[in-house]
């Protein structure tokens, strides 16, 4: 499983996230780094497999800003992502 072309964008209303990984995890699913620019936006996320842009999954990812941390932060999910339910995450 796996092999497949994952096409990953990020963007809102101010930013489009440039810096996008997408790692093969050879099983059928697909791991996503990336950087948010602002800490305090929505932003729209859009997966298209295999270039059929007819039926990309999209999802909304709201940052909420937090204390600020002196080390990098990092998000960590525990559980895949369900594409097309709004997620709110803090860090």
């Amino acid at each position: 499983m796996g092999g497949d072309s994952v096409v990953v964008s990020i963007t809102s209303t101010h930013h489009t996230i440039t810096n996008i990984e997408v790692f093969d995890n050879s099983d059928g699913t697909y791991k996503v780094k990336y950087e948010l620019l602002d800490a305090s936006e929505t932003y729209l996320l859009s997966v298209v497999v295999n270039g059929d842009a007819l039926n990309a999954k999209t999802s909304t990812i709201v940052v909420v800003p937090n204390n600020p941390d002196p080390k990098p932060s990092t998000l960590v999910g525990s559980t895949p992502l369900t594409v097309a339910l709004p997620h709110t995450f803090t860090h």
